[in-house]
């Protein structure tokens, strides 16, 4: 599966590592993972890596998938400005801010990070990684 999903205690985040060829059944496996679990916030925080993505399966499936994200996500997504993912991203970003979603990209994970705490006094600014656990 070309999407891993963790969870970091100590931040209340959840990253989700995309890469390669990406399915709509990736995409929903992900989401169902998130969705699962229950932190005690009501609000899920997501950083999204897609800067190793190579393909995703359909742009009309992935507008349905970001059309369908619950109004409770808070998603991060980071893109490589040359990486093939950018303009399925930027679609996706667009797609969400006119539906109401907290959903941005962003080129730099710190960016991300930074933004993100502004929903948590838990997200820190710094690379979370180490802390993570699989979910």
């Amino acid at each position: 599966m070309p999407e891993e999903v963790t969870f970091n205690e100590r931040d209340g985040i959840y990253e989700v590592r995309s890469y390669g060829h990406v399915t709509y059944q990736d995409l929903c496996y992900s989401l169902d993972q998130i969705l699962s679990h229950r932190p005690e916030s009501g609000h899920k925080i997501v950083l999204v890596d897609t800067r190793e993505q190579e393909t995703i399966d359909s742009f009309a499936k992935y507008h349905q998938f970001i059309s369908d994200l619950p109004s409770t996500l808070i998603v991060a997504v980071l893109v490589n400005d040359s990486s093939i993912s950018w303009k399925n991203q930027q679609f996706g970003e667009n797609t969400a801010i006119n539906r109401g979603k907290l959903f941005r990209m962003f080129s730099h994970k710190s960016d991300a990070l930074a933004w993100l705490a502004r929903f948590s006094d838990k997200v820190t600014k710094t690379d979370f990684s180490a802390a993570s656990s699989s979910r």
